[in-house]
């Protein structure tokens, strides 16, 4: 989280405009293939770890799955020019590191499957010096790459090497007396059934968060996906402070929804919101009003031109302020979540294709606000409130 953002502020001041619009392209692709991918792996294991006859097994299939579909992408990103040109585009698909293209997908994918064994056994300590160690092993690397050389080339080979000294780190501290068992192909049949909805509902998800950026790539220039990167990396930053709450809420809020406690589980929801909005909206106020003065501070004056986009940004934020899947999916809304996302998506880019040609890439984030205000919370109301089955203001009135 921070040390991401603190990636985006240096690379975005080292790197010229160029190169940092090429890396922006780049790990757009490593953030959407990764779920995409995943097969909705990862997050299955938070209830197959829940089964202790399953831990070691699921465990084991998941890692190998995982790392074969890596694999066989790294092969087809370094065999396949076309899908390397269309994914990566011209400037670094025709580079000599075509063979490290597709790595960062290949350590994402084995580094999705780390954190829920943390979470399921409620290792948070753990979990916490995997994330706090691993990210700044991470933006050392990354760093240093790109003070020494200077280029999207080196700062590439700087993920790739952060990336797996993370999972590294991982494999070091899980649990592994608890994850007893050994892999078995037998069960990836039934790991791929039950996470099928959690899959798309994470593919959905994330198209939904990557989406505009990827209007923006197809759309755009290289330059205003480095100025709509930049205009966006606050909001990103400051939104993803409520991920690991999120992550620890779907394990609580399953065991809620099973004992079929659903009052807490409105009283918790309540609490999450009001918590949140409290802190999000003064930094709304605060960061619209000094935006022209905060872009060129951060990223430099390069970055100008980024400030309306960056100040339109900021009223997405107040919408991250509770996660309604975690509680949707906790409550076994997995599919209605799915249909949520992609009625999201498809609304996102229908309204941005009309509007593109006359405010360019603002137009994404003008539709990226009315989809989330006008359909996306209206809707997620709506199915939250079917699983919950108790009046949700009733709930409200009891935790003030």
């Amino acid at each position: 989280m921070v040390s991401g953002f603190l990636l985006v502020v240096v690379l975005a001041r080292v790197l010229p405009k160029a190169d940092y619009a090429l890396y922006s392209q780049a790990f757009l692709v490593v953030a959407t293939l990764t779920p995409l991918l995943s097969m909705g792996l990862s997050e299955g294991l938070y209830y197959w770890l829940q089964k202790p006859g399953h831990r070691g097994r699921v465990f084991g299939d998941a890692t190998l799955l995982l790392g074969l579909v890596g694999f066989v992408f790294l092969l087809g990103v370094f065999v396949w020019t076309d899908l390397r040109t269309f994914l990566f585009k011209d400037s670094f698909a025709s580079s000599n590191l075509n063979w490290l293209l597709g790595f960062p997908v290949l350590v994402s994918l084995l580094l999705s499957l780390v954190p829920p064994v943390f979470l399921s056994f409620r290792l948070y300590r753990r979990l916490a010096i995997f994330h706090l160690v691993g990210r700044t092993a991470l933006f050392a690397s990354v760093v240093i790459f790109a003070l020494v050389f200077g280029s999207f080339q080196a700062v590439w080979i700087g993920l790739a090497l952060g990336l797996s000294a993370q999972y590294f780190l991982g494999l070091m501290i899980l649990p592994f007396n608890l994850l007893h068992g050994r892999g078995k192909v037998a069960s990836w049949k039934t790991q791929l059934i039950y996470g099928s909805p959690l899959w798309l509902s994470a593919i959905f998800g994330n198209l939904q968060v990557q989406a505009d950026r990827w209007f923006v790539s197809v759309w755009g220039t290289p330059g205003d996906l480095a100025d709509y990167t930049v205009a966006l990396s606050v909001v990103t930053f400051l939104g993803s402070l409520t991920s690991p709450l999120n992550r620890v809420l779907t394990v609580d809020l399953t065991q809620l929804f099973l004992a079929r406690e659903t009052h807490r589980v409105a009283r918790l929801f309540w609490r999450v919101l009001s918590i949140n909005l409290s802190i999000f909206a003064p930094l709304v106020l605060i960061l619209y009003f000094f935006a022209g003065d905060l872009v060129p501070l951060l990223f430099s004056g390069d970055y100008l031109a980024s400030v309306p986009a960056f100040q339109l940004a900021l009223f997405l934020l107040p919408a991250r302020a509770v996660s309604f899947s975690s509680f949707e999916i906790a409550g076994g809304q997995s599919k209605v979540v799915a249909l949520i996302f992609g009625a999201n998506v498809l609304l996102m880019c229908i309204l941005s294709y009309y509007l593109f040609p006359k405010w360019g890439y603002a137009a994404v984030l003008v539709s990226n606000i009315l989809v989330t205000y006008f359909f996306s919370i209206p809707a997620h109301i709506v199915a939250f409130l079917k699983v919950l089955r108790v009046p949700l203001f009733t709930a409200k009135a009891s935790v003030s």
